[in-house]
């Protein structure tokens, strides 16, 4: 695992469930910080419980721009500006 790995920052959309959530846990493997974000609150928090120490859960439907808008603010704020970004 390098140092850019463990500083690195992805977001993945649909990952409570199949390909997101398994991107999402590949990212997290190799030492990168995860928002999972999924439209089910549930979902997205269960696959931030596989690895807690670096997924964090939030709820969006992306299909939703005011939720895109305040889901990009949320990150920004707390996590910093991603270095990844994945729709899945």
């Amino acid at each position: 695992m390098n140092t850019r790995s463990q500083s690195s920052l992805a977001v993945v959309t649909g990952a409570g469930s199949g390909i997101g959530k398994a991107v999402a846990l590949a990212f997290a493997a190799q030492g990168h910080r995860v928002v999972a974000a999924d439209l089910d609150e549930a979902a997205a928090a269960a696959t931030a419980q596989q690895r807690p120490e670096l997924i964090s859960a939030l709820a969006a439907d992306v299909a939703d721009p005011s939720q895109v808008d305040a889901l990009r603010d949320t990150i920004n704020t707390e996590l910093g500006v991603p270095d990844i970004v994945v729709n899945a």
